[in-house]
C-alpha cells in the first residue's frame, strides 16, 4: 500500500491541536570516578524533569550516561516555543550536547523544513556505536533508562503538536521495533521519510532534503500484508545465441533478461558483488531509483560519516541482436554505460562493412551460426568508454552533424 504524503506542515489527524511545549534542560552527564563510591554504567547522573515549560530554553542538550556508552536523548532548539520535530533512529554515534554529527545535522535540516522549533531525538538502542553491529556484541544495547525516554518524546511530539518519525532504517531487530512501534502509537501518530524494501522506515541520513514525510505503518499491519503476493512478472529467456555470444566476447557476469535503455532493447551483462547484494537486502536497502538520492551517495565522502549503501553490480556490457546498423547506432549510443556487443546468427554471418564499421566503434560483433560454433569476429571493448573516448565520438556526430548541414544548404 502506497505511504500518504502529508500535505501540510503539521498534521493532526483527529486531534485538537494542544499549546507548544519547550524541551526543558537536560543533562549530558560525563563519567567520572570517586573512590568507594559506586557508579552505575548505564544511568545518567542526575534525572530531572524530561521537559519542562518555560520561557528560557537550553540550545543544546543531551542525556548521556556516566560511562558515556548511552546516550538517552539529544535535543537541540532555535524557537523558545514552536512544534518539536521527534526522530526515533536506531542508536546514537558520536553527537553529544556539544556536538552534531552528520546524522544530527540532516535531522536538524529536515526540522527546520517542517517549520519545527526544536530537534529531539532518542532511538531504539541507546548503546552509542558508529557501526550498527556492534549493538549485538554488547548485553544491553538498549540501555537501562531508554523505554522512558522514548514515551516521553513521542508526548512532547504530542503536546508541542510536533511530528514523531520513524527512522532506524533497516537495521532493527524485529521484535524490539514491534514493541517500540506498539507503545508510541499509542500516543502520537507515526510517520517516516519512505520506507526501505521491507517496509521499515528509512534512516534519514542519505535521503534528500525534498524527501516527503508521510504516515508510516509497521509492514505487519498494512492491509495488504495478509493477502497473497501477485505472481512475479514473467520474461522471456535469454536466447541461447546471446549467451553463446557473450561467452565468445570472454565477458564476465551474468546476461540479464532484454530490457529497453535509453529507447533501446538490449541485453545487459552485469558482474553482481555478491556480499554488497546481500548486505543491501538484508539492511532493506533495496534499488534507489530517486535521481537526487543518488547524486547524494556519489558525492558522499568518508568523513561526513557512514558511507552509503555499497554498488553492488558493474555493467560488463550491453548486447543487442538487432539489424547492423541499428545494433551500432544503439550500442554506440549506450556506451557510456558499458561495452557493445552485436550478436548475428544468420547463416551467411555479417558484412565486411559492417565489421570495419564495428571495429570503428570499438563495438564487438559475435557470429552465432544455426548448428555452428560461435566465433568472435571483432572484439570491441568491455566496460563503459573512458571519457576522452566519449568526447571523441561526440565531436564525431558534431562533425556529421555539420556536414549534413552544408549538404542540405540549412544554413545560408
Amino acid at each position: 500500500m502506497a505511504s500518504t504524503p502529508v500535505r501540510s506542515p503539521r498534521l493532526h489527524v483527529g486531534r485538537e491541536q494542544p499549546g507548544p511545549t519547550t524541551v526543558g534542560s537536560t543533562v549530558k552527564s560525563r563519567q567520572t570516578t570517586t573512590r568507594g563510591a559506586r557508579i552505575d554504567d548505564d544511568a545518567p547522573t542526575e534525572q530531572p524533569p524530561l521537559f519542562e515549560i518555560e520561557p528560557a530554553f537550553q540550545a543544546r542538550s543531551a542525556v548521556v550516561s556516566t560511562c558515556g556508552k548511552y546516550r538517552y536523548s539529544l535535543s537541540r532548539r532555535w524557537a523558545a516555543d514552536g512544534p518539536v520535530c521527534v526522530f526515533v533512529m536506531l542508536n546514537p554515534s558520536t553527537a553529544d550536547a556539544d556536538h552534531d554529527d552528520p546524522t544530527i545535522r540532516r535531522c536538524i535540516g529536515f526540522a527546520h523544513q517542517f517549520d519545527c522549533a526544536a530537534l529531539h531525538v532518542v532511538n531504539l538502542y541507546a548503546y552509542r556505536a558508529t557501526d550498527p553491529r556492534e549493538l549485538w556484541k554488547v548485553d544491553d544495547p538498549v540501555g537501562a533508562d531508554n523505554e522512558q525516554y522514548l514515551s516521553a518524546a513521542a508526548e512532547l511530539a504530542r503536546e508541542s503538536g510536533g511530528y514523531l518519525i520513524m527512522a532506524w532504517g533497516g537495521h532493527a531487530r524485529p521484535g524490539r521495533a514491534a514493541a517500540v512501534t506498539e507503545t508510541l502509537a499509542a500516543i502520537q501518530e507515526l510517520l517516516c521519510l519512505g520506507t526501505t524494501v521491507h517496509g521499515q522506515p528509512r534512516h534519514p541520513l542519505f535521503l534528500p532534503k525534498q524527501a516527503p514525510l508521510v504516515q508510516w505503518a509497521p509492514p505487519s499491519t498494512m492491509p495488504d500484508s495478509r493477502s497473497e503476493p501477485p505472481a512475479p512478472p514473467r520474461f522471456d529467456p535469454v536466447p541461447e545465441a546471446v549467451i553463446e555470444g557473450v561467452k565468445a566476447a570472454g565477458w564476465p557476469g551474468i546476461v540479464l533478461p532484454q530490457m529497453r535503455m535509453g529507447g533501446y532493447l538490449v541485453y545487459p551483462v552485469v558482474d553482481i558483488n555478491r556480499q554488497a547484494w546481500d548486505e543491501r537486502l538484508a539492511a532493506g536497502h533495496g534499488p534507489e531509483l530517486e535521481r537526487s538520492t543518488l547524486k547524494i551517495w556519489e558525492g558522499w565522502a568518508p568523513d561526513l560519516g557512514p558511507m552509503p549503501p555499497p554498488t553492488v553490480l558493474s555493467i560488463t556490457g550491453l548486447v543487442s541482436t538487432a539489424r547492423p546498423q541499428a545494433a551500432l547506432n544503439a550500442l554506440t549510443f549506450l556506451g557510456g554505460a558499458g561495452g557493445g556487443l552485436i550478436v548475428a546468427t544468420g547463416s551467411r554471418g555479417p558484412s565486411r562493412t559492417t565489421l570495419m564499421e564495428c571495429d570503428i566503434e570499438d563495438i564487438g560483433m559475435a557470429w552465432v551460426p544455426a548448428g555452428g560454433e560461435p566465433r568472435l569476429l571483432v572484439k570491441g571493448r568491455d566496460g563503459p568508454v573512458a571519457t576522452a573516448r566519449r568526447i571523441t565520438l561526440t565531436r564525431h556526430a558534431e562533425e556529421e552533424l555539420f556536414q549534413w548541414a552544408l549538404t542540405t544548404e540549412a544554413i545560408r
